[in-house]
């Protein structure tokens, strides 16, 4: 609805953030704009923002609204509150158990380097055309090498790969009904395991002339913002790390104890 007012009200140049995600798992090709996705949606964000983007603002176009079209790929930075950001912040205060789905590939870009595509899109954006934005694609087991070599800190020794979290995401959905999990260990991020969600900017380099920092400068500086707000950020992972361990040792207990009563009733 806000797209087509802004039609009706003759905004001469409507910018749309979309997402690179409509092209669900790209299977680790690196998609262009025209990239036609060819594998189900693992999530219900992917889904949605494709009905967005493909049955919403597409046809506006098509009716002549100046629609320019933004997808960014993973956005970070200082005061990020995503998945990403909950993930490197358990890196860096020691509170992340293990490697998630280290085949996982993603394409990030700094939050302000994504401002400054809109910006540029809103001077030269060609309406009707769609403009990837992303940095460089990269795999998660490769990410947390890269933060390791960062900040210095040593990586988790535990890896599970995508094979082994998949399948537990129907399990974890149901479980996060009754516990608060972080995100990453939710269903619709464990559906994701293995996947990547890759895509080329160089469309949105060559016509709007977008700039982006080194993924090296980018992370340090988010790495340089949590030890800066470590007093605030630290103390209620480690809660949450008491929370869940004790959640585990009693659901270990739970499953112990029924085996044992299943054991005696059969005797």
């Amino acid at each position: 609805k806000v797209l087509s007012l802004a039609h009706e009200l003759g905004v001469p140049r409507i910018i749309y953030t979309s997402t690179l995600a409509v092209f669900g798992d790209t299977q680790g090709e690196l998609a262009t704009e025209s990239y036609s996705p060819a594998s189900p949606f693992l999530t219900e964000y992917d889904r949605t923002k494709w009905l967005a983007h493909f049955q919403v603002a597409l046809p506006l176009i098509a009716k002549g609204a100046p629609i320019v079209i933004l997808m960014p790929g993973v956005v970070y930075g200082p005061g990020d509150e995503s998945i990403l950001a909950q993930m490197m912040a358990r890196f860096y205060f020691g509170k992340l158990p293990f490697v998630p789905a280290p085949n996982s590939a993603y394409t990030y870009a700094h939050v302000d380097d994504v401002v400054e595509a809109h910006m540029l899109a809103a001077e030269k954006g060609r309406p009707g055309e769609s403009y990837i934005v992303a940095g460089p694609a990269v795999a998660l087991g490769e990410l947390l090498g890269f933060w390791s070599y960062l900040t210095g800190k040593s990586r988790p020794p535990l890896t599970l790969p995508d094979w082994l979290l998949r399948p537990a995401a129907p399990l974890m959905t149901a479980l996060s009904r009754w516990v608060n999990l972080p995100e990453f260990y939710r269903g619709e991020a464990l559906a994701m395991s293995g996947a990547t969600y890759i895509g080329s900017s160089a469309k949105a380099e060559e016509q709007l002339g977008w700039k982006q920092r080194s993924l090296q400068a980018g992370m340090r500086e988010t790495f340089d913002w949590l030890e800066s707000q470590r007093a605030e950020l630290e103390p209620p992972l480690i809660e949450e790390q008491q929370r869940l361990l004790a959640g585990g040792v009693a659901g270990l207990a739970l499953v112990s104890l029924l085996i044992y009563l299943l054991t005696r009733k059969r005797r």
